[in-house]
């Protein structure tokens, strides 16, 4: 169900009429499974840690040309 809310970005009321819930009981089932996706996620330093940054790769121009 959670997976169904975070890829269709669909309502609490949708999902609760597709699985044959209550509003309440898919909020509280989506909420329960992003909080425990969050706490497993990595932090953001942890992620930029794994992936160095290359500031000579990032541009300072618009795609016409523009220096922004």
């Amino acid at each position: 169900m959670t997976l169904v809310y975070l890829r269709e970005h669909t309502t609490y009321a949708k999902l609760a009429a597709g699985f044959r819930i209550s509003e309440g009981t898919a909020y509280a089932n989506v909420q329960s499974v992003i909080k425990l996706l969050a706490a497993r996620a990595p932090s953001l330093t942890q992620a930029l840690g794994s992936h160095p940054v290359r500031l000579e790769r990032c541009s300072s121009q618009t795609s016409d040309g523009v220096p922004v």
